[in-house]
């Protein structure tokens, strides 16, 4: 006595996608994908996909160096600094993070100042 048993009811059986594998900048998300019966023959139509890139912005944040030296040697000048966002983009900062730092701010120096008497 043979088995048997209709596959033409068979339809992928699919998960939810995962979180994306990096919170800043890109990364991979993955879920099952199964054939009720176990045979992925059984099953109509092309296999879905069970990976796919993602983009995450979440984890991205502001790094800056410290701040240069006055660009003025005897009263009011600039400083600076480099401030970037971690995954290269300020875009994927933005999105997601209070506005970017200052990159100058004023300054005083009085190294060079000489006094005439």
């Amino acid at each position: 006595r043979a088995e048997c048993f209709s596959t033409a009811s068979c339809a992928w059986s699919v998960g939810q996608w995962s979180a994306c594998s990096n919170s800043c900048g890109a990364g991979m998300q993955q879920r099952t994908v199964e054939c009720p019966s176990g045979k992925p023959f059984d099953c109509l139509f092309a296999q879905p996909a069970c990976n796919q890139s993602c983009y995450g912005t979440s984890g991205c944040a502001w790094l800056s160096t410290d701040w240069g030296t006055c660009d003025s040697h005897c009263g009011q000048g600039w400083s600076s600094r480099v401030v970037r966002c971690s995954s290269g983009i300020a875009d994927d900062c933005a999105l997601s993070l209070a506005d970017k730092p200052q990159e100058r701010r004023l300054c005083t120096a009085t190294n060079g100042c000489a006094w005439d008497l």
